[in-house]
This record gives C-alpha cells, sequence and structure tokens, in this order.
C-alpha cells in the first residue's frame, strides 16, 4: 500500500470534517445558512473516522488518534479567522 496516499486521503478528510463542523456552528460566515446539526455533526464525525482508519495503516492507533486531533485543532482554529479575512476583504469592493 501506499502510504503517502493514505496521509494524503487522512488529511483531506480531516480538513472537510473541520470544515462540515464549522458549517453546522450557528457564528459560521462562510454560506448565507449552516447546514443541520445532524448532517454538520454527523459528517464531520464520520470524515474524522475516515481519517483515523486512514492514518491507522500507515502508523499506530494512538499515533494516529493525535495526528487527527492534532488536524482538527489547528484547521477549526485556523479557519474562521481566514473566512473573516476573505469575507471582509469581497465585502469592502
Amino acid at each position: 500500500m501506499q502510504p503517502d496516499l493514505f496521509l494524503a486521503i487522512g488529511s483531506m478528510a480531516t480538513v472537510f470534517a473541520g470544515m462540515m463542523f464549522y458549517c453546522a456552528s450557528v457564528q459560521q460566515r462562510l454560506f448565507a445558512q449552516r447546514l443541520s446539526g445532524s448532517m454538520g455533526v454527523g459528517g464531520g464525525a464520520l470524515l474524522t473516522l475516515c481519517a483515523v482508519v486512514c492514518f491507522t495503516y500507515i502508523m499506530s492507533l494512538t499515533t494516529a488518534l493525535f495526528m487527527t486531533v492534532v488536524l482538527l485543532m489547528l484547521w477549526l482554529c485556523l479557519l474562521p479567522p481566514g473566512i473573516a479575512l476573505v469575507k471582509s476583504r469581497s465585502e469592502q469592493r
């Protein structure tokens, strides 16, 4: 198996899981209407599980869980300020 492929799939699954968690939030500014709670949180949890499974193929379970949590924390910390910066620039034009 290709470890790089599983690393890329797990990373992208984590990014999309963070996006779904963010879009289910009341304070999200990406779309006009937020995702429903079951769709956003359920889809984010399913993608998080997919990321853990992909990371488990190339490393231990403990390391896979740690990497998934760290990637989710980074993404959920950087996503709102990034969207706020992009939205404020586009609204000024």
